[in-house]
């Protein structure tokens, strides 16, 4: 079982993510804002944070260049609904395991990218 920190000021499709990963037998914290998810991010360790690129106050973005610049072992999923080639590759090289673009066609493919990432 791995802890995931699932961040996405649009509550309900955070609390969707989280009941599909608890579901397939992880323990989830929900966060709904940037700010809540440092807060978590300086308590917990997780092995992984799957986070909205763009939240008010503190964004996906900043999010994953905190975790990079503290040495965190936690993978991190970027999810946007404004992503390109560009946008993608760029936060790739910052660190993101990979980015998954919103709306999503099946919210069940969040748990196969999951998966995948925890078998790499």
């Amino acid at each position: 079982m791995h802890k995931i920190l699932v961040v996405d000021d649009e509550k309900m499709i955070a609390d969707a993510i989280g009941r599909i990963l608890t579901k397939a037998g992880h323990f989830v914290t929900v966060v709904t804002s940037g700010i809540e998810a440092l807060g978590e991010l300086k308590e917990k360790e997780f092995d992984l944070a799957i986070m909205d690129l763009l939240m008010s106050e503190l964004n996906g973005e900043e999010l994953l260049d905190w975790i990079m610049s503290n040495k965190l072992k936690t993978k991190v999923l970027m999810m946007t609904a404004y992503g390109d080639a560009r946008l993608r590759q760029q936060l790739l090289d910052k660190g993101a395991s990979d980015v998954l673009a919103k709306p999503f066609d099946d919210i069940f493919a969040i748990t196969r990218l999951v998966d995948k990432l925890f078998s790499e």
